[in-house]
């Protein structure tokens, strides 16, 4: 059995961090938007930090960002340049910070609490690679065998939830016999309410809880649920575990495109089509023997170096995008889609290994969004 037709102002396929402020900003303005979504973002595997460093819309970013965090204790503090930790001891560049974020604010007595059988803080490791930063101050590691999920969900509504509360009073009993005022753990809380559930365990304790800021775990996941909140409080329809396998094209314009759920396939039309799917490393692009290559849309990709890695081979791959001319997606033979533009990381250079990470795609999105409300 096929799956239902659909039809759309706005199609948007992919579902990170430009598809979804995207769709925000377009379902905010009364069009009918559909977001496409297939496996796991490149959003849900970052730290969620947020650096506004050469961002071109910087205030709107900001304003933007925290609206949207708001409701998920995320990017609460004023903008300011500031430098946040790292599970592996490293420093990282932020701009928009949460209240919990474990940042370079003084010579603070620091305690780090591993939690034997979570693999997100080694507090061993953290404390051997803090200490060559003067910044940092004086770390002391510790574990503790309480039982914890690596993954612990605090709920959205007024109150955290009953297993929270019990991880809260765990983790406090161990954390109060610390002698040290700041106390790094691992991040265990998901959901709206996960600010809720680390202040609890402030007040519990009486220490200050901070965590480092971790890819591959809960906070990217807290992003990516933030951001599709956003989009799906504005109107937007997410059609998830759906995947692009063709595009119907009439003239210079792209009108439908055909989708596969497990077996079943289906259609949808739209009058506008964006692009944020990403580079490699999301799956927006392949790799081929001549190099990285559009799989659907049979668009040319071009190169732009904003970064360089330790490997120029990686550092090539990840400045890989679509070609696009002031942000409408270019076919090969060099013609023009006037109805599909280009945004966040499926542009190219515009990868986070690069240094343009969260802010840089999020003003992609407010600048796609205006085209695409321009052409419609």
């Amino acid at each position: 059995m096929d799956l239902p037709e659909t039809s759309c102002d706005v199609l948007v396929v992919g579902n990170g961090a430009a598809g979804c402020l995207a769709s925000t900003l377009l379902a905010k303005r009364g069009y009918d938007v559909c977001m496409v979504s297939r496996g796991t973002t490149s959003t849900s595997l970052s730290t969620s930090r947020t650096s506004l460093s050469g961002v071109s819309r910087r205030k709107e970013v900001t304003q933007l960002l925290r609206g949207l965090g708001a409701a998920y204790g995320l990017f609460g503090s004023h903008p300011g340049k500031g430098e946040g930790i790292t599970s592996l001891g490293s420093v990282v560049r932020q701009d928009l910070s949460s209240p919990h974020d474990w940042l370079c604010t003084g010579p603070e007595r620091t305690a780090v609490l591993g939690l034997k059988g979570n693999a997100d803080l080694d507090p061993d490791l953290l404390c051997r690679m803090a200490g060559r930063c003067d910044s940092i101050g004086e770390c002391r590691p510790y574990w503790a065998d309480l039982g914890l999920p690596s993954s612990i969900d605090a709920g959205g509504g007024p109150t955290i939830t009953r297993e929270s509360r019990v991880a809260v009073e765990e983790l406090a009993e161990a954390i109060s016999e610390m002698d040290e005022e700041m106390v790094i753990i691992p991040p265990l809380f998901l959901g709206p309410r996960h600010d809720l559930a680390l202040s609890i365990l402030e007040r519990s304790s009486g220490r200050f809880i901070r965590e480092a800021a971790t890819p591959l775990s809960n906070p990217g996941r807290r992003l990516q649920a933030c951001l599709e909140r956003g989009a799906l409080d504005s109107g937007c329809r997410l059609l998830g575990d759906r995947q692009v396998i063709g595009s119907l094209a009439q003239g210079h314009e792209l009108r439908e495109v055909r989708i596969m759920s497990g077996l079943r396939e289906g259609t949808i039309r739209f009058g506008a089509l964006v692009l944020a799917t990403g580079n490699i490393v999301s799956g927006g692009l392949q790799v081929g023997c001549d190099g990285p290559y559009d799989p659907v849309f049979g668009l040319a990709t071009d190169t732009c170096s904003t970064g360089s890695l330790r490997s120029p081979a990686l550092t090539t791959a990840l400045s890989v995008g679509i070609r696009n001319r002031e942000g409408r997606a270019v076919r090969k033979d060099g013609s023009v889609m006037q109805n599909v533009w280009v945004a966040g990381s499926a542009c190219p250079g515009l990868s986070y290994p690069l240094g343009r990470g969260l802010g840089h795609v999020a003003s992609s999105a407010l600048t796609i969004a205006e085209m695409v409300r321009g052409y419609l």
